[in-house]
């Protein structure tokens, strides 16, 4: 479901599953850049399964085939800055997001994307859900007209 416009930018929110897993989604601040593309703060995900007593990390980690999509022009930004909707299902969280591809970059286009992350395999799955829209970005409109989310 997509997250309230206040909740896109840099918030700490939380996704519950049916089963009692308890996601928590935040952005760490930093008062100087972390990397090299300049960024001042990073996604940082959490799980609970003992009904938010505890919290640890879940890996950063992408699959394999989600690597080569970094490196083969898809370029989706890993990990992301902003989230756009957040959901799951028993043990597996996803939330989307969409990168912002320089127009110039030929390798490349603007896209929703989706990562999803499964506890027992340990790494999260990179899959572009639709191709922005140039037209409609340059519009303020940033989804795709024919996408089903």
């Amino acid at each position: 479901m997509p997250l309230p416009i206040e909740q896109r930018y840099y918030q700490e929110f939380e996704y519950s599953t049916a089963d009692g897993w308890h996601y928590r989604l935040s952005f760490e601040k930093f008062d100087q850049p972390i990397d090299q593309y300049n960024r001042f703060r990073r996604l940082k995900v959490e799980v609970s399964t003992d009904d938010r007593r505890a919290w640890s990390a879940v890996p950063l980690a992408i699959s394999l085939a989600s690597t080569l999509r970094l490196w083969l022009g898809a370029q989706p930004e890993w990990p992301p800055e902003i989230v756009m909707a957040l959901g799951g299902e028993q043990s597996t969280v996803w939330f989307d997001y969409e990168d912002d591809i320089d127009e110039g970059n030929w390798l490349g286009r603007a896209s929703r994307w989706r990562a999803s992350f499964d506890s027992r395999k340990r790494h999260w799955c990179l899959k572009r859900l639709y191709i922005l829209d140039k037209d409609a970005k340059k519009l303020g409109h940033r989804r795709h007209p024919n996408s089903p989310i």
